[in-house]
C-alpha cells in the first residue's frame, strides 16, 4: 500500500471543501486531467461515480464507497484481476490545522503487475497530490 501524510494549514472543513469537489479536481491537480459522472446532475456522496482520466494510466470509473464529511473519501476501481482502492483521510490536529493521510491498493491475482508498471507513478501521483492539495487549501484559506 502506497501512503502519503501531511499537514495542512486549514480546519477539516476547509480542506473537505477542496478534497469533496472531485468533478474540480483538474482545476487545482495535475495529475486528474478528466473527471465526469456519468449523469451530470449525480450528488458527490457514496455510490456517486466518476470517470476519471490521469497521465499514463488507463482512463478507468471510479466509484465513491465511503463518504463522511470533513474526515473521509474512499474510492474504487476494478479491472481484470485488480481491484484500486484510493483512500483520502482528514483527521484535525490542533486548532487550524489536520492531518491529511492519501493511500492507494491494489488488491487481487493481478496486484502485482499493478503495482509493478504503475507504482512509481502511483507513488509520484499521491505525493503530486498531497502538495496540490496542500497548496490549494492554504491559498484558498490564506494562510
Amino acid at each position: 500500500m502506497l501512503r502519503r501524510t501531511g499537514i495542512i494549514r486549514a480546519t477539516p472543513s476547509e480542506i473537505w471543501t477542496v478534497l469533496a469537489g472531485v468533478r474540480d479536481w483538474p482545476t487545482w491537480l495535475p495529475t486528474v486531467t478528466a473527471v465526469r459522472p456519468p449523469d451530470p446532475g449525480s450528488p458527490e456522496d457514496e455510490g456517486a461515480r466518476y470517470a476519471l482520466e490521469q497521465p499514463g494510466l488507463p482512463a478507468a470509473t471510479w466509484t465513491i464507497t465511503q463518504w463522511l464529511p470533513t474526515a473521509c473519501l474512499t474510492w474504487e476501481t476494478s479491472a481484470p484481476g485488480v481491484r484500486t482502492v484510493a483512500t483520502h483521510v482528514v483527521v484535525p490536529f490542533d486548532d487550524d490545522s489536520a492531518e491529511v493521510h492519501l493511500g492507494l491498493n491494489w488488491t487481487g491475482p493481478r496486484a502485482l503487475a499493478a503495482h509493478l508498471r504503475y507504482g512509481r507513478l502511483a507513488r509520484r501521483n499521491v505525493e503530486v497530490e498531497l502538495a496540490a492539495l496542500t497548496a490549494t487549501v492554504e491559498q484558498r484559506t490564506h494562510r
